[in-house]
């Protein structure tokens, strides 16, 4: 599903539940930090990447994260998903996680 028009706390909130199983109980700055540390790692348009600086080596853990980010509408990929790029909305999310302040922004 795409991600809200309007990226607010609480859509952006809403989203993640929904599309890629955010939990409350997850501390949002750590989710949203690694997050866009996977999304900024996408941002090289068809490149291949380098598995074993973000993973420490582990290509099964790479694989199952960037699944989640492709079914959830954020990169594509070409012939392989090691080779990943964020589409538009990952690009939104990346733009709206650089914006806010990653360690406040669900405090109530």
């Amino acid at each position: 599903m795409a991600l809200p028009e309007e990226l607010t706390p609480d859509s952006v909130g809403d989203w993640f539940t929904r599309e890629l199983g955010y939990c409350d109980c997850i501390p949002a700055h750590e989710w949203l930090n690694m997050l866009g540390t996977l999304l900024e790692w996408c941002d090289v348009r068809r490149e291949r990447k380098r598995f074993d600086v973000q993973f420490k080596g582990n290509e099964g853990f790479a694989y199952i994260c960037l699944a989640a980010l492709e079914r959830a509408g954020l990169v594509d990929h070409g012939t392989a998903i090691r080779c990943p790029f964020l589409d538009d909305d990952g690009r939104r999310l990346l733009d709206w996680i650089r914006s806010v302040d990653v360690g406040t922004v669900w405090e109530d």
